[in-house]
């Protein structure tokens, strides 16, 4: 069986083997999966581990994103990240927003908002080919959607929480400009692939009460589950939703991953299994794994699944699959953008 079918199956409630799954981890994690498993590259990393979703991104053709002295580098939005030392790994933080101290339209410098022109879609199809029939392919990412952290990386999340309580007209224009960016950019995407995407997806948080009226207007993946709260809980989410929905992520980067034993995660993992056996789940992590989170425990949520390669697999996939090394190190950036 394809990992398209399986996934396809289980968004239909009709598991037929394994429960589907998805991998996704910092730079600094797959590293830490590369040398634990004796890989090369993600995509000999993603075979190991069974995931069953490859997701496939247009090529930037717009103006050159700016490194400035400091080290920090323009986004989309002429806001600007530079990279933050933590324990044992690093991220891109915020160092200039653009839209801090706006508060009147006329001071809205619209010049930096981005369109769907900064990406080439002639060459996408054939993007998609590459794994035609053998995964289940995904287009977008947190970033997308989001109207919250993304325009607060560029305006301040306490100025964005403020914004959504006074309904801002500067905060609400720029939303409206974030809104028609991504949706120019999917729709682009999804002609361009000529019916080879299967699934376009993110939403994070506490959103039960959401659900009801994201069902109504269509949507057939929750992803990704963040289980924190009571009604985040796949049970919960199952019992509630699961007629109308599946559900993709949930187990917690913040927690149990990190924190955890490893029999706390095989725990966990086999709950997933045992509620979802019919199909209805795409197991894997809330985010990308963290820095901190032992290969031990990272494992046993793909062994518990079923998706793990033996070591006669493992030995196959060093010899046959090939893959850009450096791909270990990438941001994937559209999550800030």
């Amino acid at each position: 069986m394809t990992s398209k079918t399986r996934v396809l199956n289980a968004l239909n409630k009709k598991n037929k083997d394994r429960i589907p799954v998805h991998y996704e981890g910092t730079p600094e994690v797959n590293h830490m999966m590369l040398e634990h498993l004796k890989l090369d590259n993600m995509e000999q990393l993603r075979c190991a581990l069974g995931d069953d979703l490859r997701y496939v991104e247009p090529d930037y053709i717009g103006p050159t994103l700016q490194e400035y002295p400091d080290g920090s580098v323009e986004g989309y939005w002429g806001e600007r990240y530079k990279y933050k030392t933590y324990e044992g790994g690093a991220y891109l933080e915020p160092v200039l927003l653009p839209f801090e101290n706006v508060f009147e339209m006329d001071d809205l410098d619209e010049s930096h908002f981005p369109t769907a022109e900064l990406f080439r879609y002639d060459n996408f199809k054939e993007k998609c080919q590459e794994f035609e029939g053998k995964y289940a392919l995904c287009i977008g990412s947190a970033g997308d959607m989001d109207f919250m952290n993304s325009i607060g990386r560029a305006r301040g999340t306490e100025q964005v929480l403020i914004d959504l309580f006074m309904d801002d007209p500067v905060f609400l224009r720029i939303m409206d400009a974030r809104f028609q960016f991504y949706y120019d950019t999917h729709e682009k995407l999804l002609q361009a692939a000529g019916g080879l995407i299967d699934i376009v997806m993110h939403m994070c948080g506490t959103v039960d009460k959401f659900l009801p009226r994201l069902i109504k207007l269509g949507l057939d993946i929750q992803d990704v589950i963040q289980p924190t709260t009571p009604e985040m809980d796949v049970s919960y989410l199952s019992a509630n939703f699961g007629d109308n929905l599946s559900f993709c992520g949930s187990l917690c980067v913040q927690s149990t991953l990190p924190h955890g034993t490893v029999e706390d995660v095989h725990m966990e993992a086999s709950r997933r299994v045992d509620l979802f056996h019919k199909g209805g789940m795409i197991m894997g992590p809330t985010h990308a794994i963290q820095v901190g989170t032992p290969s031990e425990n990272i494992i046993e949520i793909y062994k518990t699944a079923g998706s793990l390669a033996t070591d006669a697999e493992l030995k196959e996939i060093r010899r046959t699959v090939k893959g850009d090394p450096l791909e270990a190190d990438t941001i994937n950036m559209s999550k800030l953008f």
